[in-house]
């Protein structure tokens, strides 16, 4: 029905006379009808057509295409609005924004409406087919291919930095291993793809309860399970590292983009991502910020904090040079869909905005200042109710200094200051790992922390400049918002809003790349440092005509290259034998996910050993679990700390043979247990139990895994 739907509403387009379609196309000759129906048709084949099948097409590509086709509703919207040249990625980055926002609002009206995820999908064709109709037919219809010259090759040379940086992220992004969040947003993913009527239900018991409250306002399980369903590769596949490398491409664009708009020039906003990727690089340990850029880049909190921030910055500093319309409604389209996407990265981004804004408040620009500090306020509303509502499924979070210094696990996270209250996150998190260390003669100390000068020098320049200059405005607002959270005597009351746990998230937001270049560029125009390199490189301008910026960025690029080869090389990044054979073992997952809902009717059950159970709702739509994620209270809140435990041992049971095998198919029906799984390696926990039982279990064997079938 959609999809005719769909099919209408596109052939109406097509069949209207050149003067019924003034509205949509600016010179109606023949060339506009002539790319209405090239476009038409091509979007349509894209939709509907099964190109995903053909074997020619890798994942890559597939993904590629899928990616792409999401970003378009963003991109026409973006260039819509913005209609004056403002970056060429920009249309990218604020296209893929844009787009979650618009999935975001379809997901939620259609889980409050209880719509099939196939109304999301078709609805988001026809949403975008109509605004790529509108947005690019007057400018095709006199468009003119471009004679090609000598500038080029001079683009392509100068992008060549940027290029590699992207290139060297990719590589090592894609080898993520799935976390427990990776499993549960997966579980979200899988289950909406397939759901006939979208909702707010528990996803991983059936039980006819709503999710936990932070699940109630999101975006990445929309936007996933719509690339998903539209490129043809499992979930799993795209949140077990083919989706990340795109995502770092996104992310780079992003940093470069507000370098531009931050007034940096090309050479120094390139600086600012190969900086940005090798700093990242350098504090890619656990819990250091560089970790969730290589290792979790797809989840919700790490997508929002390296891609949709810097794109809400941009919308912001657009709106304080020129507070007009268009700027407006970009920041308040970009803020919501930060809003849907993570709460802690947009109360950390409004507190940056806000004191950007702040920093530059004078009697001129008060009242528009003011009333973006309001429309600020206005945009994390939502979430600030969510935070407070009173329901069972309100998440158990430590906030209060006493609760938090007696949570397990804390001491990683934070540091506290004596026997006292006071706390601030870990300042071990801020040590770099420079590439075999251990045979430089330099005391370890100095390696990990001497880089600290940088932001701590860039945030005395930028004092110095805070009135006017927006750099030093940004620079400042996030050093400011780090040192708020690091600081014992301010920790624990920024903890006490966003909890503790959540302190070390500040230091994702720092502008590594830009702050380098920052406080780099004051230094050598202090020093005079940058006159005396620009007169040294001179005679290689006058042989070469390669001016001297960029020279010293081809110089910057080829050592911070050779740091990032160095990492890559310690740490035997990237590992293409160990991502196939992920990719191998995902393949078998996605097997067993389809074999089990084939042979499902009705809601029921399957337990899987340690290694597996939590992947069943990530791989099957219809199976439940009677056990997931036993350390975690909030899964599920409605049980109780009694019946959690119960559960969880009652799963371990099936799988002991200490356990007499009367009792053990006892539980299995107690729970309406289905199927069991796991690895051919653990086949001895069950192979007595099932082979004096043959009425009862039937045996499913799939590469290295067994799949008990329960009758």
């Amino acid at each position: 029905m959609i999809k005719r739907a769909a099919i209408l509403v596109a052939l109406f387009i097509l069949v209207q006379s050149p003067n019924d379609m003034q509205s949509l196309i600016t010179t109606p000759k023949r060339s506009a009808i002539l790319w209405t129906v090239t476009i038409t048709a091509i979007w349509l084949f894209l939709w509907f057509a099964p190109w995903q099948t053909l074997s020619v097409l890798s994942m890559w590509l597939k993904l590629a295409v899928a990616l792409a086709i999401f970003i378009v509703p963003g991109f026409c919207i973006y260039g819509s609005i913005q209609a004056k040249s403002s970056g060429r990625l920009n249309h990218i980055v604020f296209g893929f924004v844009i787009s979650h926002l618009i999935l975001a609002v379809f997901g939620t009206l259609g889980r409050l409406l209880h719509f099939p995820f196939a109304y999301l999908k078709h609805g988001m064709m026809a949403l975008g087919l109509i605004l790529l109709l509108y947005y690019a037919i007057p400018r095709l219809a006199s468009f003119k291919l471009p004679q090609v010259g000598s500038s080029i090759p001079g683009n392509i040379i100068s992008a060549l930095p940027v290029i590699l940086m992207v290139t060297f992220a990719a590589l090592m992004t894609i080898q993520r291993v799935l976390s427990d969040d990776d499993l549960t947003y997966l579980a979200l993913l899988t289950n909406w793809q397939n759901s006939a009527a979208l909702n707010f239900n528990d996803v991983f018991f059936g039980a006819d309860k709503f999710l936990s409250i932070r699940f109630w306002i999101v975006s990445t399980p929309f936007s996933q399970a719509f690339l998903s369903e539209l490129s043809g590769l499992p979930g799993i596949f795209l949140l077990g590292g083919y989706y990340e490398p795109f995502l770092a491409a996104l992310a780079l664009f992003s940093v470069y983009e507000l370098a531009r708009t931050l007034g940096l020039s090309h050479v120094k906003a390139t600086a600012a991502v190969v900086f940005q990727v090798l700093c990242l690089a350098l504090l890619a340990e656990y819990l250091h910020p560089g970790a969730p850029f290589f290792r979790q880049l797809s989840v919700d909190k790490a997508t929002a904090t390296f891609i949709v921030i810097p794109v809400f910055l941009q919308s912001i500093v657009w709106y304080l040079s020129e507070p007009i319309k268009k700027n407006i409604i970009l920041v308040t389209l970009t803020g919501l869909s930060l809003m849907l996407m993570h709460p802690i990265a947009l109360v950390y981004a409004v507190m940056v905005a806000g004191l950007i804004t702040v920093f530059g408040l004078n009697q001129t620009n008060l009242r528009a200042r003011i009333g973006l500090l309001i429309l600020l306020v206005a945009i994390m509303s939502p979430q600030i109710a969510i935070r407070f509502v009173k329901h069972e499924a309100q998440a158990v979070i430590p906030f209060s200094p006493e609760d938090t210094l007696t949570s397990s696990g804390i001491e990683s996270m934070i540091s506290v200051w004596g026997n006292t209250k006071f706390y601030g996150f870990n300042p071990a998190i801020l040590a770099m790992h420079i590439p075999y260390a251990d045979k430089l003669p330099i005391p370890a100390f100095i390696l990990q922390f001497a880089w600290l000068i940088f932001p701590i020098c860039g945030a005395v320049f930028a004092l110095q400049r805070i009135r006017h200059d927006p750099l030093s405005q940004y620079v400042l607002a996030c050093f400011l918002l780090g040192g708020l959270a690091g600081i014992p005597f301010t920790g624990w009351l920024l903890g006490s809003l966003v909890s503790a746990w959540m302190l070390e998230r500040t230091l994702w937001l720092y502008p590594f790349g830009l702050g380098m270049v920052f406080a780099l560029t004051a230094l050598g125009d202090m020093t005079g440092l940058t006159n005396r390199l620009t007169q040294w490189l001179r005679p290689l301008h006058t042989k070469t005509t390669i001016d001297p910026p960029h020279w010293l960025l081809a110089t910057l690029t080829i050592f911070c290259s050779a740091l990032i080869l160095l990492t890559m090389r310690e740490q035997n990044l990237p590992d293409f034998t160990r991502f196939t054979l992920n990719a191998q073992r995902y393949q078998e997952f996605t097997q067993i996910g389809e074999f089990m809902d084939s042979r499902t009717v009705g809601q029921t059950f399957a337990v899987g050993t340690d290694r597996f159970n939590d992947f069943i709702p990530a791989i099957t739509s219809k199976i439940k679990l009677i056990s997931y994620r036993p350390s975690d209270t909030s899964y599920p809140y409605f049980y109780s700390q009694a019946e959690r435990n119960q559960r969880f041992q009652d799963r371990q049971s099936i799988f002991s043979n200490n356990l007499e095998s009367a009792d053990r198919i006892a539980l299995m029906k107690k729970y309406n247990i289905k199927f069991l799984w796991l690895k051919g390696g653990e086949y001895y926990m069950v192979k007595n139990m099932v082979s004096t039982n043959p009425d009862i279990f039937i045996e499913h064997q799939f590469e290295g895994y067994y799949v008990i079938e329960v009758r």
